[in-house]
């Protein structure tokens, strides 16, 4: 059964999807900027494995913007078919978001300690706790807000 949708609701899906898609961009272009500085090795930075997270959410992204070509275009719902391999896709993929950023954090922590960097006490400024950690190379930088 074909659910229809009215031109209201079609334009509602154009604008959220719009606002989905720019704000994993902007989250993506964010994480990869962060990687930049990681690989950098500068002397003082505040790690996170949100921003590897932030890498991966695209793939997440996808499925919901292939789900909603039909509502938005067609004004109908997304064949049940499609629907089903498409969450397959989002339920491996946010597995996926998950368990990468952990491995990723563990060698990348594990690199940065044996070129001498140690994790300052504390948690850095606009950060909530445990979600970023402030690595230097001299303790002396860890009040230093960079």
């Amino acid at each position: 059964m074909n659910i229809k949708f009215n031109v209201k609701q079609r334009i509602g899906f154009f604008f959220a999807m719009l606002c989905f898609i720019l704000l994993t961009f902007f989250g993506f272009f964010i994480g990869v900027d962060s990687w930049k500085e990681y690989l950098k090795f500068p002397s003082s930075f505040i790690y996170s494995t949100g921003y590897t997270f932030a890498l991966l959410f695209p793939l997440m992204m996808i499925p919901f913007t292939l789900l909603s070509i039909e509502p938005i275009f067609k004004g109908i719902r997304s064949p049940f078919e499609k629907a089903k391999k498409l969450t397959k896709w989002l339920v491996y993929s946010f597995l996926i978001a998950i368990i990468v950023p952990i491995f990723v954090s563990i060698f990348y922590i594990n690199i940065i300690e044996n070129k001498g960097y140690v994790a300052c006490s504390g948690v850095p400024i606009g950060y909530i706790p445990g979600m970023g950690t402030r690595y230097v190379l001299d303790l002396s930088l860890c009040g230093a807000n960079k």
